[in-house]
This record gives structure tokens, C-alpha cells and sequence, in this order.
């Protein structure tokens, strides 16, 4: 399972971020308006009192109160008398003596409909006889009336209940033409924040269930097999006649795909250094890939190009025989004879061969007709008598087969390479197809020397 850290969730953003802040955005504007549009505005107004003292012939008399010696020590009466009654001055507003005072008050005045709500709350300022009470309606101007109201029927009631003499309005209230609720730029922060975490987590969700190879870790991972060679996504490249290998010196075509051609360099030098030293002629290597258009034919054709631009001899020899995306079908015609014409001993390798391969020192055998049961014919002792014969004239020898899920191209043609390249195209194939394939060809005494990553994501 893929571990989620700090870094997987940077490169996840890293490549989404275009679409990631493009829902931020989306729904912290759709939240602002329909904060605008759809939710009641609540205003606010407030007042402030001055609680005062109380009477010596209360029943709350100040020996009752203060009958904590331990509080009574620490403060003095007057603070610790609006300390210790905040609770009860809280609760006495949420009483019915007061809220049907108020309801008698505004039904006097016969501005507001009786059924009108409004929410009231208070709270004592920490340390001190202030208490601050809130009035919260869909309408400022009646929130307003109802805290004069309010203010002016607490004072009386806790004169009457508790005796409380000298309280005032130190703060008289004031119309409040803005809403306390909602906050529109607070909910469109939300919003954004909100689609942010959302597309984050919608990518990491996916990342991680998703199966696909995408690094060179996963692979090595997977399959316990080296990656020999990493090619980076180049989408305005397409390999066609028109479009001619990576190396072919062309100072402009080097210069415009020149990151591209390094990873194809790098890919070269790790091919020399695996290349046994004992071993004196050349090297047969079939590239083979799990699936269609995964940029096998691609990959094999500027390898060739790149070890012929460091003065090796190398030799392409199409054994994708299904006519689909293979060097014949970039490179040749239909009817051009190769691979299975030699085979079948309608022509030999000195006429089937074509030099120089797009102005590359590369030298190609296409296929050759696509009629034939290609498989037998790679598995016949022909073929392994050509293939002794190429590796004494060229320095690399690659096989183009057709691909391994579907086909037995690369069981025939791999029984006479020296290696096996593995493709993988890069956020496409599956971790359980290359683990198939390459268990399908253990049991063919068939062993992956290395991977090919192709489509790899720019950084």
C-alpha cells in the first residue's frame, strides 16, 4: 500500500493544483453567495450594565453571599458580589418574567408582530459588575428595540428579586445595519478550504487505490527487477515518417528535444555497463511491453539511435508481426519484405535489410509478410541461425515483439536473445499485468533483465 506522508501529498498537489484550486475557488464562491442569496441575516444589538449594590434587607443578604470564607479572604465584597450572582442574572434572563415583560412592551408599542422571535444572551466581562447582553433578529432595527426593552425590564426585575440597587446602562445600544450572521468572507474561506481538503483528499483516495505503475520504486517493488532505463512524457512527439528519430543529426530537432534525447543517453550508458565484459560479440535484446501504444516501438527505435550515435552498429528487426504500430509500419511499406520472407528463404538478410535508418547509423529488418504464424517461425532453427549470424556483424541487436499479454511472439523470439527489456508505460499498466507477464515468461525460462519506465511524468 502507497504511504501516505507529507511528499506523496506534495506531489499529488504538485500535478493537480490546476484543478485542485479550480474547485477551491469553485465552492468558496459558491459558498459566498449562497451566503448572500439563501441564509437570513441575523444583526446584533447589544447593551452593557453596571450592576450595582445590594440591599441590607435582602433575603441574599452579603454574610449569605460571601459565606465562602476562602473567596471572601481574596476579593473584595463588590467584586465578588457580580462574580458570584453572574450565574443567576444569566438565568433570570431566560426567564418568562422578563421575556413576557418585553412581549407586553412591544405589543404597547404595535410596531412588530407578535409572533416576531428574537434570541437573547448574556454574559458577565471577566472580573468585573459589567454584563453584556446580546439580542440577535432578522431585523436591526427590532433587535434594537427589544435591547432598550430588555435592559429596562432587567434592571427593574432585579431590583424587585434581588435587591440590586444603583445598576445602569453604561452602554446604550445602536442600530447594527451588519449582519453578525452569516459572515459571508468567513463562509467563502470556508468554502475554498473546504473544496481544497475536498480535491486532496479525492486525489490521495484515488492514488491510493489505483494500481498503476508510475515510479521506478513501485517497479522495483513489484517485480524485484532493476529500471534500466527512465523516458520522460513528450507529447508533441510522435514517431511517423515525418517525424524522424531523436538522433539524427539535426542540430534543431537535438536542441528542441534535447531533455528527451538525454534519457536515452542515460538509458545507453546503462545498457553498456550490464553488458557482460567477457562477452565479445554482439547482443541480441527483445523489448516486449503488456499492452498496445505503450511507446514500445518508440522506446526501442531511439535506443538503437542513441547507441549508434556512440559508434556502435545496431540493428532493428521488427518481430511485431501483427502490422499494428511496429518499425513497418512507421518506417517501410506493406508490401516490403523482411523478417518472414528470410524465414521462409523468399529472400536473404543482404537484400531484406535497410541501412541507415533516417539519416541514423541505424540499420532495420522490417517484418516482412503478415500472413505468416509468426511465433512458429521465431522458434524454428532459422531464426536462431540468423540471430548467431546479426550478433557477429552489429554491437546491439534489438527485437521489437509484439506485445506479451495476448500473443506468443516474445516466447519464440526471447528463446534466442541474450535479455529481455520489460516496458512500462508510466500512470497506464497495472501491477498485476506486469507481475503476469513477467511470471509468464519465467515459466518460459524467459527472465526480465531490466525495465523500461516510458510516459514518466515531468517534474
Amino acid at each position: 500500500m502507497q504511504e501516505i506522508d507529507f511528499w506523496f501529498i506534495w506531489d499529488i498537489f504538485r500535478k493537480k493544483w490546476k484543478m485542485v484550486l479550480f474547485v477551491a475557488f469553485l465552492l468558496g464562491a459558491a459558498a459566498g453567495v449562497l451566503s448572500k442569496l439563501c441564509i437570513t441575516p441575523i444583526y446584533r444589538s447589544s447593551v452593557s450594565l453596571y450592576l450595582g449594590r445590594v440591599q441590607d434587607n435582602n433575603p441574599l443578604s452579603k454574610s449569605q453571599l460571601f459565606a465562602n470564607s476562602n473567596m471572601g479572604a481574596a476579593i473584595g465584597s463588590e467584586l465578588a458580589l457580580g462574580t458570584q450572582l453572574g450565574t443567576d442574572y444569566q438565568q433570570l434572563i431566560k426567564t418568562e418574567v422578563i421575556s413576557e415583560s418585553v412581549a407586553d412592551e412591544l405589543a404597547k408599542q404595535g410596531k412588530w408582530p407578535a409572533d416576531k422571535k428574537y434570541k437573547v444572551r448574556a454574559k458577565m466581562v471577566k472580573a468585573t459588575r459589567i454584563m453584556q447582553i446580546d439580542i440577535d433578529s432578522d431585523n436591526p432595527i427590532f433587535s434594537l428595540e427589544v435591547a432598550r426593552i430588555f435592559a429596562r425590564e432587567f434592571i427593574s426585575k432585579i431590583q424587585q428579586l434581588l435587591g440590586i440597587q444603583n445598576t445602569q446602562i453604561i452602554e446604550e445600544p445602536v442600530a447594527q445595519m451588519k449582519p453578525v450572521f452569516p459572515i459571508i468572507w468567513l463562509n467563502t474561506l470556508g468554502g475554498f478550504f473546504f473544496g481544497f481538503l475536498l480535491m486532496i483528499f479525492f486525489y490521495v483516495l484515488v492514488r491510493v487505490l489505483d494500481r498503476r505503475i508510475r515510479t521506478s520504486e513501485e517497479i522495483e517493488k513489484t517485480l524485484n527487477i532493476p529500471v534500466v532505463g527512465t523516458v520522460h512524457e513528450d507529447k508533441d512527439f510522435v514517431l511517423d515518417h515525418d517525424s524522424p528519430l531523436l538522433f539524427d543529426n539535426k542540430e534543431e530537432l537535438e536542441k528542441n528535444r534535447s531533455k528527451l534525447a538525454e534519457d536515452f543517453r542515460v538509458f545507453r550508458v546503462n545498457l553498456i555497463n550490464n553488458k557482460p565484459k567477457d562477452k565479445t560479440d554482439g547482443s541480441v535484446i527483445a523489448v516486449t511491453s503488456t499492452g498496445a501504444k505503450d511507446g514500445k516501438t518508440f522506446c526501442t527505435a531511439n535506443l538503437g539511435a542513441s547507441l549508434a550515435e556512440a559508434g556502435y552498429n545496431v540493428l532493428l528487426i521488427d518481430c511485431d508481426n501483427s502490422g499494428k504500430r511496429g518499425l513497418q509500419s512507421y518506417f517501410g511499406k506493406k508490401e516490403e519484405k523482411g523478417l518472414m520472407n528470410i524465414l521462409t528463404e523468399e529472400t536473404d538478410f543482404k537484400d531484406a535489410v535497410k541501412h541507415n535508418l533516417n539519416g541514423s547509423n541505424v540499420d532495420v529488418l522490417f517484418g516482412g509478410n503478415q500472413n505468416l504464424n509468426s511465433a512458429n517461425l521465431m522458434v524454428s532453427p532459422k531464426f536462431k541461425k540468423l540471430m548467431e549470424d546479426v550478433k557477429k556483424k552489429y554491437d546491439y541487436v534489438f527485437l521489437d515483439v509484439s506485445c506479451h499479454l495476448g500473443t506468443a511472439d516474445i516466447v519464440s523470439a526471447g528463446s534466442s536473445a541474450d535479455e529481455v527489456l520489460l516496458l512500462v508505460r508510466s500512470g497506464k499498466t497495472d501491477s498485476s499485468e506486469i507481475k503476469q507477464t513477467a511470471e509468464t515468461l519465467k515459466r518460459a525460462n524467459l527472465d526480465i533483465s531490466g525495465v523500461i519506465l516510458n510516459g514518466v511524468e515531468e517534474e
